[in-house]
């Protein structure tokens, strides 16, 4: 009872706790840890075997960057850079935050299968969001409470998730997987973008392993750049 009591605290005053001054990918060497189910080298993330991933990472802290684009083959490490951020995201920098899939059922998939090991091996995430078995942690598969924010994962495909609360972070996972309109209510990225409009120090990330040339979104993101 104590332990839970003592944990309960820590979690209520880990958002009065002034942040460090690190980048994300200095936070990731840092404090994140890769799970054994989704990884080959299950243990502390190293920067140095994915150096390429650094300088994304580190855009993300980068105050002048409002918008971020990856364009990536497949299997190179761009699910676990959005990871990092949200680990960033959820012990240093604590704000509303959504996570966006091609589908729910893909949101509700990379929760179960990415989200929850990372949270459950990486310290100060695991002191921050409650389990989701836990009678009053307010969190379920697709919405992760932490002092100070909420990370929402919702699918390209549900325009009710992706036109409620407002948010700081949009964080998008295989661009050109998304659907071409949520419904009836148009661009899912656009929708998105509409979410971040009260924070003058929003931000958006998407990556994606491109598809057709001339017909990716992705690759229309990136030359917008």
């Amino acid at each position: 009872m104590s332990s839970n009591i003592g944990r309960t605290v820590r979690r209520a005053f880990a958002s009065y706790k002034p942040p460090e001054d690190i980048t994300v990918s200095q936070w990731a060497g840092k404090y994140r840890v890769l799970s054994r189910e989704n990884a080959a080298e299950a243990g502390r993330w190293r920067n140095s075997r994915t150096p390429y991933l650094t300088e994304v990472m580190d855009s993300f802290t980068d105050p002048q960057i409002k918008k971020i684009t990856l364009v990536s083959s497949s299997q190179v490490g761009k699910s676990e850079l959005l990871n990092n951020i949200m680990g960033y995201i959820i012990h240093q920098d604590p704000a509303s935050t959504l996570f966006v899939q091609p589908t729910v059922d893909d949101a509700k998939k990379f929760s179960r299968l990415r989200i929850a090991p990372m949270i459950r091996d990486t310290d100060p995430l695991r002191e921050r969001v409650a389990d989701v078995k836990s009678r009053d942690s307010g969190n379920t598969m697709l919405q992760k409470k932490f002092p100070g924010g909420m990370l929402t994962m919702v699918g390209s495909n549900s325009p009710s998730g992706l036109a409620s609360t407002p948010c700081k972070y949009v964080l998008g996972d295989e661009r050109d997987r998304w659907a071409l309109s949520a419904g009836t209510e148009g661009d899912p990225w656009k929708l998105a973008e509409a979410r971040t409009t009260t924070f003058y120090n929003a931000k958006m990330v998407e990556v994606s392993t491109p598809t057709i040339k001339g017909a990716s979104a992705i690759e229309k993101g990136f030359n917008a750049g």
